[in-house]
């Protein structure tokens, strides 16, 4: 129904009795459009796939947005509208797991 192969998904969720344990950082860098926050996420056990919110304040407003981690390492990249302060990673911890 869904046309996507959701192998990943149940392996990591189904077959281990295991978390996720992330570990992320970021950074700012300059974009064609302005400026973009680029997020590191690294798996550092199993590979899950999961949806992964990320929070920010640009120009004094909170923003956020979601993108969906499949990779044991991925970058992610979001344009944002000026300089970025006060990121939180998951943070209503809507996915289970350690993330630091």
């Amino acid at each position: 129904a869904s046309a996507q192969d959701l192998g990943g998904f149940f392996d990591g969720w189904f077959q281990s009795y295991e978390l996720p344990d992330v570990q992320t950082s970021w950074s700012e860098e300059a974009g064609p459009a302005g400026a973009r926050l680029r997020v590191h996420v690294t798996q550092l056990k199993g590979r899950f796939h999961f949806p992964l919110w990320v929070e920010w304040t640009s120009g004094g407003k909170v923003r956020r947005a979601m993108a969906v981690i499949r990779d044991s390492i991925q970058d992610v990249v979001f344009n944002v509208s000026g300089p970025v302060s006060h990121v939180r990673i998951n943070p209503d911890k809507e996915v289970p797991g350690k993330f630091s």
